[in-house]
């Protein structure tokens, strides 16, 4: 009986398939995809981390890299989240900004100052991003004529979900790596094997996520981030039911209290109105 299939998009396993210079070819051709533009090179920030990181509930394991295109340079911020932790907007536009500033005091120009692109790999829907793509991308731009401000800030949100329902188009670069990093694709079916015929880059990362997989150290560690993700999730669930079975006591308390009221105030409009009737007879 062979080994469990592991998630590609388990961050920690996304973070070792594309976060390790050795093989920046892997994301050199994914933001290629994404993009949809010719990256001339890629160098990744690496960062190694520990086993107390990697089991931390609130850590994050994103990567960042900086690209240099046919026009410009460019940095780069990737994150995959298999859970929905409804922040998701605010975080984006937060990696960016830090990313985006970060050069700031080495170089002192502000028109010095880097496009930044944020990735945001996601495994549920949101309310905010439209059903009819799986990608949606985001600049500044004027709400009239819609007029790009800059170039500066640009936003993706790549929602699985979505891409499921979608037609799959297997020579479209990006559909390829989506369907890799979709839990629900066999890979050893005959329109994966086309793919990986098609995109070598694929198939060395298949290669690499099989040989990762086989590795006890590598599958203890996915475990334990899996783990803590689930953690936090059950966390974040349990005290929004507490707070809500909390608001409905509080909901139920006021309503009695104010029940009591409405029916001391018809207790005695009932009593004025008998008190007028007994004078008026009178």
């Amino acid at each position: 009986m062979g080994l469990e299939r592991l998630l590609p998009m388990n961050d920690f396993a996304f973070k070792k398939l594309f976060g390790e210079q050795r093989d920046k070819d892997l994301l050199q051709n994914f933001l290629e995809a994404v993009l949809s533009e010719k990256i001339v090179d890629v160098i990744i920030k690496e960062e190694k981390k520990s086993r107390e990181t990697i089991a931390d509930k609130q850590s994050i394991l994103d990567i960042k890299a900086k690209i240099q295109t046919e026009k410009q340079t460019e940095k780069i911020n990737v994150e995959v989240q298999l859970l929905n932790r409804y922040n998701m907007i605010p975080r984006t536009l937060f990696y960016w900004s830090k990313l985006y500033s970060s050069d700031l005091q080495v170089k002192g120009d502000y028109s010095e100052l880097n496009k930044t692109t944020t990735i945001n790999l996601l495994n549920f829907k949101m309310k905010e991003l439209s059903d009819s793509t799986f990608h949606s991308i985001y600049h500044l731009k004027e709400d009239h004529d819609h007029t790009q401000l800059t170039d500066l800030l640009e936003t993706h949100f790549i929602v699985m979900p979505t891409f499921r329902k979608a037609k799959i188009d297997k020579r479209n670069p990006l559909h390829q790596w989506l369907m890799f990093l979709d839990e629900r694709t066999d890979s050893d079916s005959i329109l994966f094997q086309e793919v990986c015929k098609m995109n070598p880059s694929i198939r060395k990362a298949q290669d690499k996520f099989t040989l990762l997989s086989e590795s006890p150290e590598f599958r203890e560690a996915y475990e334990q981030r899996f783990k803590a993700q689930v953690d936090y999730n059950s966390q974040i669930n349990g005290a929004r039911k507490e707070g809500m079975e909390e608001g409905m006591k509080k909901g139920i308390k006021t309503g009695i209290k104010e029940g009591k009221k409405e029916e001391k105030k018809r207790d005695s409009s009932k009593t004025v109105r008998r008190r007028i009737k007994f004078e008026n007879h009178c």
